[in-house]
């Protein structure tokens, strides 16, 4: 829609920083200025682009660094003041690159704990009657592209059915969910971590020192695979975090505590 000749001008500044705010939230400078040329200059004119950066409304530098830089209650804090109150699924679809911090960092179920987003709920039995196709179905009209965590994170309800079904290794296999690759670490040395940790003794330091991976990338391996259900060895806390009920090793200790 095109805008009247003086739209900005006859702003006043705080007019235009609500505009913006409304409007560019979360830009950087230079995605602003292409995109929104008649504000820029207006913000240029008044001498508010830094105000702008100051206030988070827009960003200096590319999505990925701007987060890099917060740590994680500064991170909190900005999707508190950016989001609160959306739907996982909203929350994703107004800010990919944010919400993928969050996965990332593994605080989407404390954003929601503590009231900032709101995880969709569905009818109790909404699942009860679907056979198997009828629920991968639903799982690929909704979820398509998700990794598993993405998709236990989100939907947390739906992940359990199909995580009893036992259902996810065929959800990734029909393409419909993504089984993360760490550092491209191949299949084969994937498939190699999980049978070692099952059928063996050793520690994560010996398997990753065995397939020549670090030990983050063990850790990570191994959750994503209780997550699927291919090791069926752990439980969450109401805390999120991931532990080990196998009394073998460190028994009641957190995968991140074994890394210490």
């Amino acid at each position: 829609m095109k805008r009247p000749a003086g739209f900005f001008t006859r702003m006043s500044k705080d007019e235009l920083i609500n505009w913006i705010s409304l409007n560019c939230h979360g830009m950087n400078i230079e995605v602003f200025q292409r995109g929104a040329r008649g504000a820029y200059d207006a913000a240029a004119r008044l001498e508010i682009i830094n105000e702008l950066v100051e206030s988070m409304i827009l960003i200096k530098s590319n999505r990925r660094g701007f987060f890099q830089t917060m740590n994680d209650e500064e991170f909190l804090r900005y999707v508190h003041t950016n989001h609160l109150g959306q739907t996982i699924t909203e929350f994703k679809k107004k800010d990919e690159s944010c919400y993928k911090v969050a996965i990332r960092r593994e605080i989407i179920s404390r954003l929601v704990d503590d009231g900032v987003l709101i995880r969709e709920r569905k009818p109790n039995g909404f699942f009860m009657n679907m056979k198997d196709g009828e629920f991968l179905l639903y799982v690929s009209e909704n979820y398509r592209g998700r990794s598993i965590r993405e998709f236990q994170d989100e939907d947390g309800g739906c992940y359990r059915v199909a995580y009893k079904r036992r259902l996810i290794p065929r959800l990734v296999e029909d393409g419909i969910l993504i089984r993360k690759k760490y550092n491209n670490i191949p299949d084969i040395v994937r498939d190699q971590v999980i049978l070692l940790f099952k059928e063996s003794t050793l520690i994560y330091g010996e398997i990753a020192l065995a397939n020549g991976i670090t030990r983050d990338s063990v850790v990570n391996i191994l959750k994503d695979s209780i997550g699927e259900g291919t090791i069926n060895i752990g439980y969450r806390r109401p805390n999120g975090i991931l532990y080990l009920a196998n009394v073998r090793r460190d028994s009641q200790k957190s995968l991140e505590d074994v890394l210490k």
